[in-house]
């Protein structure tokens, strides 16, 4: 059992099923009776379920659709706009999984089939924020702090793709000729030092919503040979250093986190986001680096899960408990947007 808020969970499942299919028909068979509410997964790109980074479904989902089980509402799955349109309404809320990237969903079909529907992960949202530069032009135009575009004049420039994540990066010194197809912007220095060492950092925001389900630490030491753009696999596993990231980075800001979060929620509309962000060495200003579509951060959990038991502000990303609190802040990432239960 887990115990959300007086509410005792039971979570009636395996670790992780073998399969994302298994896992689905489980799911859909677990279904309460008298549903006053459905959710509806789509997955119309090759990968189905498994949505190339956003989630592990066979670890993620059955916990998250027990918990709105057990509030009255159904889970099902559309792999076809089809599907999708036979199962959407106004009691539906529509759940796309899809790498942005590469995977474009914007179509009439789609959107005729959820046009009565509470939609996360919009299509049109995964258009924009698949493009780097239009992210830029989004947020900027609404006040958001981003790095300024860079021109190749004085500074160091932090140069990207223009589209994919998780892509090379190279700094370029200042009075470098740039190459204009990719995303070029001031270089924010996130080192910081500590016992003596020197890491480059990012602070993830797993959000749903406007709702933050977890911020945390990401980080790799900086030489003069290291790249400044840390994954999970950067991140050292050393419990001290990255409990001390946590509270050194995150939680002194936790206000102005949660206020940036509740911004990027309402421009991005419902959706289940990771929210990238630079913290500046010396000004401590917070930028954003780069948002994306995430359910739960699996990657993250690997690597950590070898000290996991020395992480107090991490372990629950390793357990249901993650899925049970994603669950509770899409009920009222709902709600942020008039769908009442």
């Amino acid at each position: 059992m887990v115990q959300q808020q007086g509410h005792p969970v039971a979570l009636q499942w395996p670790t992780r099923f073998e399969t994302p299919g298994e896992a689905a028909k489980a799911i859909v068979a677990a279904n309460p009776t008298q549903a006053t509410a459905c959710v509806v997964f789509t997955a119309f790109n090759s990968a189905m379920l498994d949505g190339p980074g956003k989630m592990q479904p066979a670890v993620f989902l059955p916990p998250f659709c027990a918990w709105l089980a057990s509030r009255g509402i159904a889970s099902h799955f559309a792999v076809t706009p089809q599907t999708l349109a036979r199962l959407a309404g106004p009691r539906t809320i529509v759940i796309h999984i899809y790498r942005e990237v590469g995977c474009d969903i914007v179509t009439p079909e789609i959107e005729d089939a959820q046009k009565d529907s509470l939609v996360f992960n919009a299509p049109r949202t995964g258009r924009t924020i698949a493009d780097k530069m239009a992210t830029h032009r989004l947020f900027t135009q609404h006040g958001l702090p981003m790095p300024d575009l860079a021109d190749g004049g004085e500074g160091i420039v932090f140069s990207n793709s223009a589209k994919d994540s998780g892509a090379a990066v190279q700094l370029m010194p200042g009075g470098t000729a740039l190459d204009p197809s990719r995303y070029n912007t001031r270089f924010i220095d996130t080192r910081v030092v500590l016992r003596g060492k020197s890491y480059f950092t990012t602070v993830r925001l797993l959000c749903i919503g406007r709702h933050i389900a977890h911020a945390y630490v990401r980080a790799g030491g900086a030489s003069t040979d290291s790249s400044p753009s840390v994954h999970a696999a950067d991140t050292p596993l050393e419990p001290e250093l990255i409990e001390r990231l946590q509270q050194a980075l995150v939680a002194p800001r936790a206000e102005a986190l949660s206020a940036l979060a509740s911004r990027l929620g309402l421009l991005l509309g419902p959706g289940f986001y990771a929210h990238d962000l630079l913290i500046e060495r010396g000004t401590g200003n917070i930028y954003i680096c780069e948002s994306g579509f995430k359910f739960h951060d699996w990657s993250y959990g690997n690597r950590i899960h070898p000290i996991a038991q020395d992480l107090p502000s991490h372990r629950f990303m390793l357990t249901p408990d993650y899925a049970v609190r994603a669950a509770r802040l899409f009920l009222a990432a709902c709600r942020d947007s008039g769908f009442s239960f």
